[in-house]
């Protein structure tokens, strides 16, 4: 693990001591203590039977060309890793509009505008919350082409959102706290999308919302002004859904007070795990089974053996929720 560099404002990246054999992988961004893609990676290196190891690589930004020079330490041709260094990272937030033009992105991750998986042997970049996302929504049932649907945010894992809603032939309004950024989104994206003021987003009647920012998670940005959507919302229509791509904690602030307004509430643990599933597909081309790496998540989420059975009890339920 890289410890976080300090500040904001930086002349020397971290250096990244990663130290064993085997497919050595991470994770960079910031925070990422609540990460649960440790667990999940290592058992899906486990169950396609590959040593190795996932890191998390704490990060605030700016983060520098630099940065990304320092992980691809260990492959001067491209092609020879040295023994401890870094194979594929995956960029979660603030970062995945980072490093575009220094890397060769796939067709998908280019029309995004965002990445959140790298190979560091060969410089490419794929971005695998589209499929994670998509995959999730289709075990659960919920049907996209020609449905009305609400995008919260404007940032990396928003644009992915948008994406995989438009080419599933989705209907799109979209908001945040920054009408113009909103805007600036949808302009480069190309999308026909419908930009909505925040403070009556819910107005327009969506099936379906996708909060696509980190406000909510556990230790980060207060969700309050979000909060009050719901209290002022009007009534949800039949069979709504709020998809809150937040994971941690469960249920999520946000989940919480839509599901009390009459709608369907959904984390994010199931599009963290199909995404993971394909971000090691991408770096191996193979696939770990996917109940593996849910019962890892759940594993990690469960409070230690020494708490009560109903401490315990409580976490399972809350489990069944993502």
């Amino acid at each position: 693990m890289i410890g976080p560099m300090d500040g904001m404002a930086h002349t020397e990246p971290p250096r990244p001591e990663i130290t064993g054999a085997g497919l050595q992988l991470g994770l960079i961004g910031w925070p990422v203590a609540h990460s649960l893609s440790p667990p999940i990676h290592r058992a899906g290196l486990a169950q396609l039977g590959l040593s190795g190891d996932y890191h998390l690589l704490p990060a605030p930004p700016p983060i520098t060309e630099a940065l990304l020079g320092h992980l691809r330490a260990g492959y001067p041709d491209g092609r020879h890793q040295e023994r401890g260094s870094l194979v594929g990272i995956n960029i979660t937030s603030p970062h995945k509009r980072a490093w575009l033009d220094a890397l060769e992105l796939t067709p998908r991750a280019r029309a995004i505008g965002a990445i959140n998986t790298v190979d560091l042997r060969n410089m490419r970049a794929e971005n695998t919350d589209v499929i994670g996302f998509q995959e999730d929504l289709r075990a659960r049932g919920i049907e996209l082409r020609g449905v009305r649907t609400l995008v919260i945010g404007a940032g990396g894992a928003a644009r992915a959102i948008l994406h995989a809603l438009h080419t599933c032939g989705a209907e799109i309004c979209v908001t945040g706290r920054s009408v113009e950024r909103v805007g600036a989104v949808i302009d480069q994206m190309r999308l026909p999308a419908r930009v909505v003021p925040l403070s009556r987003c819910l107005d327009v009647r969506p099936a379906l919302v996708v909060h696509a920012t980190p406000v909510g998670t556990t230790g980060r940005i207060d969700p309050g002004p979000l909060l009050a959507l719901w209290r002022d919302s009007p009534t949800a229509p039949r069979g709504a859904v709020f998809y809150d791509l937040v994971y941690a904690p469960v249920p999520t602030p946000l989940m919480r007070a839509a599901q009390s307004a009459g709608w369907r509430g959904i984390g994010g643990l199931g599009m963290l795990i199909r995404q993971a599933a394909a971000s090691l597909a991408f770096w191996t081309g193979r696939r770990p089974a996917l109940e593996t790496l849910f019962e890892a998540a759940r594993s990690a989420q469960m409070p230690p053996r020494g708490a009560s059975q109903h401490t315990r009890s409580a976490a399972r339920r809350r489990a069944e929720i993502t």
